[in-house]
């Protein structure tokens, strides 16, 4: 319901037409030329006020009197007739009394328990704050001040202004709950409110002892006590959630903060805590009607050619390379931009059909606990705190809680599992959580990593080289020697230097000068002017697809595939003429590079395989398609193998392959994919992977931890991650109910145009994609190749067997 009609209304009818100041009541003037203190001019203000019954004036005056009986008896005008007993003063004491009264009775009243919407100070309450309720309060119980406060507050001419009274409801709101907490302190919900929405900005405590002797907020203490009653409905969500038919899981990663001493002792020194934070997305999937047999085919019924890219696999991922070069050229090639409607087309039939992608989810921030996950110990601990957490929101329910974190805390908690798989009960077993699963930004940053392992050397400063271009364009951040720690920057010169490489391999496949030209090829035949989008889209796949198959993905494609003659068969005749028949495994001859004696083409088609699969990967993760990623993945693990025989998050990957293909029923198989990533923002493309959106928290949690100051004991610290989400729910419901401005936080990303238009020209002279024999490039003894070019087919399916025997008694999963 909207008040600020009844604000208007108000107003409207308390005012007269009188244009005459009313008349200053001058009783107790004597006391500001005594100089009396402020306390004893509100106490006389107040005595003034209270009417008496044996209140006895003398200073009538006749004609004042005899006015009033005339009017009594001659005049209809009500008005007339009022300001007629208010020019006896007298009359106006008395009257006004006795309207203060009523104020002082109906305040009376509000005090009572419950009769005030500012009694009720439960997290509920606080969450479901609103000015509006106040001032519907107040219309109904306590008119009168209303009125007055709005005559105070409102000129004639703002009297029909719709956006004046809407900053009315909130300034008379807050007038009117600084005033009932000054009379009755257990009104202080308005003051609870504001107090957890600063805590929640992390504002200094000082903030409070300045702003609490103005009513505005509680005392610092009052506000601790509040996060310490929100900190108990953490889990409210969740079992709503549960209630609702709804699956949440679980995501956890460590928090490292330094404990710092001012005076040194032999027992108080600075040292480095590490804590262990965590949190649940409440998922929004529902998959009910998928099959729940377990597992989908049994796991070593798959062959290792399973888990490897397939011919149905390399078109899930050319059609995603489609995508990302397409966003290139529409950005840097003027006969390319006739295709971003064709872009967007390609782009949508990514995007899953079975599943919403762009429905926000809700994260609830559990309790940070004071347990290191590079402890066994600590890790049981921790998997125990998820356990109970499980219990109270579900109840005996049978459910299962996919769990997870970076690769480190993955391995953890399968270990932990694993120590307590011959425990007695299910609880004590962990058998509630499950699957146990690594998470995407981790990988994302190990494929950088290795973008930059290749194509990074300090010492190199040839043209078109990636530390030619850092230097060149200014990007001192972007330290490839330590991409972990400086990721964002390190990305961002990733993309300059890819869109470069891609821009040009493209110019050089179609046979464009500039890139104001136009491409032969099947471009050559078509009428851009009269084209349907059918057409472009039949032309750009073919076209754009025959350059992936031809200079992307053809080495990648002959290494992976399996020989036809991968065994030769031999007979042994026996002494005694028995004949034996043995299978030889003969050696594969490998795919030999093109680009074998010029280094500088092998570095270029190297930033193509490497550099595309990691902004696929990205492209995949902003808008998640279980069936592409899984395909993604696939090729993925054979790079990652292929660079580094014992690379963790290759195993990973063919761990993740295990359970989505077989281990997991179909059902748990697609909540546990679609629960790796959590949307934010409402759009199909704004999707971030969990560990990611696990790392912003963490870094919340450690600015929590800032405005503790000294008090970082176990308690208080838990005490303030357990209340986060509660705070965060009443700082957010009171910026919309108060119409709070949302303002930036950071600079728009600029622009980076200009920088890779300038990689552009510069890779021109250089002329990558030429096959020219000798060529050489500073720092590299010989050409690049693909990574995958160094993998022993043999030794992979081997690899892959091995793990299927292991995993299929593994109780960590």
């Amino acid at each position: 319901m909207s008040v600020m009609p009844l604000l208007s209304f108000e107003l409207d009818c308390f005012r007269t037409t009188s244009t005459r100041p009313a008349e200053v009541i001058a009783d107790g003037d004597h006391l500001l030329e005594e100089g009396a203190t402020p306390q004893r001019l509100l106490k006389c203000a107040l005595n003034q006020t209270r009417p008496l019954e044996t209140d006895i004036y003398s200073d009538f005056q006749g004609k004042e009197i005899l006015n009033l009986i005339t009017l009594l008896f001659c005049s209809c005008n009500v008005l007339d007739i009022c300001r007629a007993i208010l020019e006896v003063k007298a009359f106006k004491m008395c009257l006004w009394k006795l309207f203060l009264a009523e104020i002082h009775e109906n305040t009376k009243y509000m005090c009572i328990k419950g009769h005030s919407y500012l009694s009720q100070l439960d997290f509920e309450a606080l969450r479901s704050f609103q000015w509006e309720k106040i001032i519907e309060e107040m219309y109904v119980q306590q008119r009168q001040l209303l009125q007055v406060l709005l005559n105070v507050c409102t000129s004639t001419n703002k009297s029909e202004d719709d956006e004046h009274y809407m900053h009315v409801v909130k300034e008379v709101g807050l007038m009117y709950g600084i005033l009932m907490k000054r009379r009755c302190n257990s009104l202080s919900r308005v003051q609870r409110v504001v107090s957890i929405s600063l805590a929640d900005e992390r504002v200094h405590q000082k903030v409070y002892d300045r702003l609490q002797p103005l009513g505005i907020t509680t005392s610092h203490c009052v506000m601790l006590r509040t996060q310490k009653q929100i900190g108990g409905h953490f889990n409210s969500q969740l079992i709503n959630a549960v209630q609702e038919g709804r699956k949440f899981r679980f995501i956890g990663d460590n928090v490292n903060f330094m404990i710092d001493v001012s005076h040194q002792r032999e027992t108080m020194k600075s040292h480095m805590e590490h804590w262990f934070a965590s949190m649940a997305i409440i998922q929004h999937s529902n998959f009910s009607l998928l099959s729940t047999a377990k597992p989908q085919v049994p796991l070593l019924e798959l062959g290792p050619n399973t888990f490897l890219p397939q011919e149905k696999d390399w078109e899930n991922i050319k059609n995603c390379y489609i995508v990302v070069i397409l966003e290139i050229l529409c950005k840097f090639c003027k006969y390319f931009k006739n295709f971003k409607s064709v872009k967007e087309n390609i782009k949508q039939k990514l995007r899953p059909d079975d599943y919403d992608i762009s429905e926000v989810h809700t994260s609830v921030p559990l309790p940070v606990l004071p347990k290191n996950e590079q402890k066994y110990s600590d890790v049981i601990e921790i998997l125990d705190f998820y356990e109970n957490v499980v219990e109270n929101v579900c109840g005996g329910n049978n459910i299962l809680i996919h769990i997870g974190g970076d690769q480190l805390t993955r391995e953890r908690f399968s270990g932990a599992k694993r120590l307590r798989a011959a425990s007695i009960t299910p609880k004590d077993r962990f058998e509630h959580l499950t699957p146990i699963t690594f998470e995407f930004f981790h990988l994302q940053m190990s494929v950088l990593t290795l973008f930059y392992k290749l194509l990074y050397r300090k010492s190199g400063t040839a043209l078109g080289t990636l530390n030619a271009e850092k230097i060149t364009l200014g990007r001192t951040k972007a330290n490839g020697d330590d991409v972990k720690n400086h990721y964002n920057d390190c990305k961002e010169l990733a993309d300059s230097f890819i869109s470069g490489y891609v821009v040009n391999a493209v110019m050089h496949f179609f046979e464009m000068e500039t890139i104001n030209s136009q491409p032969n090829h099947a471009f050559a035949a078509l009428d851009i002017s009269s084209a349907t989008e059918e057409e472009k889209e039949r032309v750009i796949a073919s076209s754009l697809g025959e350059f992936i198959d031809t200079l992307i993905l053809n080495e990648a494609k002959a290494n992976l595939a399996e020989p036809m003659n991968f065994y030769q068969q031999v007979t042994y005749v026996l002494p005694d003429g028995g004949k034996l028949i043995l299978n030889v495994p003969v050696t594969v001859d490998r795919c030999v590079s093109e680009n074998r004696n010029d280094s500088v083409l092998g570095y270029g088609k190297t930033v193509l395989e490497i550099g595309l699969l990691y902004q696929c990967l990205n492209l995949n993760i902003k808008m998640p398609n279980r069936e592409i990623v899984l395909s993604l993945m696939k090729y993925t693990m054979c790079v990652l193998k292929g660079n580094n025989n014992r690379s963790k998050y290759a195993l990973e990957i063919l761990r993740f392959l295990f359970l989505q293909t077989s281990l997991l029923d179909l059902k748990t198989a697609k909540e546990t994919f679609y629960g790796l990533f959590v949307n934010q923002k409402g759009k199909a493309d704004t999707n971030i992977p969990a560990d990611l959106h696990m790392e912003h928290f963490v870094k919340e949690i450690k600015e929590h931890l800032k405005s503790l100051h000294a008090n970082k004991t176990e308690s208080s610290v838990q005490s303030r991650s357990s209340a986060i989400a509660g705070m965060r729910q009443i700082s957010a419901n009171y910026d919309k109910t108060t119409h709070v401005l949302y303002r930036a936080k950071r600079h728009s990303t600029p622009s980076s145009e200009e920088d890779e238009l300038n990689i552009i020209h510069r890779l021109l002279r250089v002329r990558p994609f030429e096959n020219n024999d000798g060529r050489s490039l500073q720092c590299y003894t010989k050409p690049l190749t693909s990574p995958i070019a160094n993998i022993n087919f043999v030794h992979l399916q081997e690899w892959i067997r091995g793990h299927q025997y292991e995993i299929i008694n593994d109780f960590g999963i």
